[in-house]
C-alpha cells in the first residue's frame, strides 16, 4: 500500500487517497510516514492528502484521528525518542478540518510557540504553518500566540521567516505586516506549499505578494 500511496502522491491523485483511507484507518498512518519522505514535494502533498481526509473521514471516525494527534504530539517530545519534523503542519491539518471537535488540541497547539530553543530550526517553521491553518478556520482561537508569530518575523531562519508572513496573512493580521517593512528586501530563500506544487521564493517576494493580495 505505502508504494500505491506514493505514487499517488507523485501524480496527485488524491481521490484515489481518499478512497483508501475510507477503507482502512491506516492509511492516515502511513501518509504521516510519507512526510517524512527525503522528497519535500512528496512530503508536502502527504500532509495535503491527511487535511483532505479528515475533513471527509473525521465527523464519522473522530476518535481515530484524535489518536493519531495525540501520538503526533507526543512524537515532538524528547521522551518520544521519534524525529517527526512534519508533526505540527499534519496537526495543523487535522485540526482545521473540524476545529470545533479538535478544539482540545488548539491550545496545545498554540503551546508548541514555547518551544526548547535546540528545538526551534527543526519545529517553528511547521508550527506557523499549523496556526495559520487552524487560525483561518477558526477566528480568535490563535490569538495568544501572536506575539510570537510577529517574533518569528526576526527569526534567524529564513524559512521560519517566511512561514511567519504567512501564517500572518492567513490570519489577516496585514497591519502588523506592514510594521515590519524591511521584509519587503529579506531575500532569504524560502519554499510555499501552494496548489499541490512548492514554489521557490524569497522572503521579501512573499511578503510583498501576501500584501498585494489584501488590498
Amino acid at each position: 500500500m505505502k508504494s500505491d500511496l506514493q505514487a499517488w502522491l507523485i501524480s496527485a491523485e488524491f481521490r484515489k487517497i481518499l478512497g483508501a483511507a475510507s477503507s482502512s484507518n491506516r492509511i492516515i498512518g502511513a501518509l504521516i510516514t510519507l512526510t517524512y519522505a527525503d522528497d519535500a514535494l512528496l512530503g508536502w502533498r502527504a500532509i495535503d492528502a491527511i487535511g483532505r481526509c479528515a475533513v471527509h473521514l473525521a465527523p464519522s471516525r473522530s476518535e481515530v484521528f484524535k489518536k493519531y494527534l495525540l501520538r503526533l504530539f507526543w512524537m515532538m517530545t524528547d521522551e518520544s525518542g521519534s524525529f517527526a519534523p512534519r508533526a505540527p503542519e499534519v496537526i495543523g491539518e487535522i485540526v482545521r478540518s473540524n476545529p470545533e471537535e479538535f478544539s482540545d488540541f488548539i491550545p496545545m497547539t498554540v503551546s508548541l510557540m514555547n518551544l526548547e530553543p535546540e528545538d526551534r530550526p527543526v519545529f517553528l517553521p511547521g508550527i506557523l504553518y499549523a496556526l495559520g491553518r487552524i487560525g483561518e478556520a477558526a477566528a480568535g482561537t490563535i490569538d495568544k500566540s501572536i506575539g510570537g508569530i510577529e517574533i518569528a518575523l526576526s527569526d534567524p531562519d529564513s524559512q521560519a521567516r517566511a512561514m511567519a508572513v504567512w501564517c500572518l496573512g492567513r490570519i489577516g493580521r496585514h497591519a502588523i505586516l506592514r510594521r515590519h517593512s524591511e521584509l519587503g528586501q529579506d531575500d532569504g530563500e524560502a519554499q510555499i506549499y501552494h496548489q499541490e506544487y512548492l514554489l521557490d521564493t524569497t522572503v521579501g517576494e512573499f511578503y510583498k505578494r501576501t500584501l498585494q493580495v489584501a488590498r
